[in-house]
C-alpha cells in the first residue's frame, strides 16, 4: 500500500471514529414524557415518535420500544446523504 492509500485509509477510519462518537441513541415509550425525556438516557424516554424525529440529527438512532403509538399527524421522513 503506497503513502496516499495509507493516508486514505487513516483518515476513513478517524472519520468513521468521529462519525460515531457523535451519533446520539434517542428512546420512546408509551410510559415517556415528551417534556423530561433525555437524548442518550433509555430510563427518559420521550413519548411519541414525532418529539423522536424532532430533536435526531443525522446518524442518531431511534430505538421504538413495544406498545401502540397512535399519531395525527402525517410522519414524512428523508435522507440527505
Amino acid at each position: 500500500m503506497n503513502l496516499v492509500q495509507r493516508s486514505a485509509v487513516i483518515f476513513f477510519l478517524i472519520w468513521t471514529f468521529i462519525t460515531i462518537s457523535f451519533a446520539s441513541q434517542i428512546f420512546v415509550s408509551t410510559t415517556g414524557n415528551d417534556t423530561t425525556g433525555a437524548i442518550d438516557r433509555i430510563d427518559l424516554p420521550f413519548r411519541t415518535i414525532l418529539k423522536a424525529i424532532s430533536v435526531a440529527v443525522t446518524g442518531d438512532t431511534i430505538y421504538i420500544r413495544g406498545g401502540v403509538y397512535v399519531s395525527t399527524a402525517q410522519i414524512t421522513l428523508s435522507s440527505n446523504g
